[in-house]
């Protein structure tokens, strides 16, 4: 994860591995996958509405790898013309 924020350990998600390790995995697991855009949505809206959700810290955690993935893969697909 520390490669992936190039380096940035004020931007490590300390809270998030700590406290919600599966979810950290996976999110590790699926960060190359198209399936971690719907992943981070699922995280971030409940549709269920009966969850209580993240503290803030651990949210504002994923919001910040969220928006991350999207910088990064933005540049990813402008870089490939085809």
């Amino acid at each position: 994860m520390l490669r992936i924020l190039g380096g940035e350990t004020e931007d490590y998600p300390h809270a998030l591995e700590s406290k919600y390790p599966r979810i950290f995995g996976k999110i590790m697991a699926l960060w190359d996958a198209p399936e971690i855009d719907d992943y981070f949505m699922e995280l971030v809206v409940d549709k269920r509405g009966d969850r209580a959700g993240f503290a803030p810290d651990v949210a504002a955690e994923i919001v910040h790898l969220s928006l991350v993935h999207a910088a990064q893969h933005a540049a990813d697909r402008q870089a490939d013309v085809w």
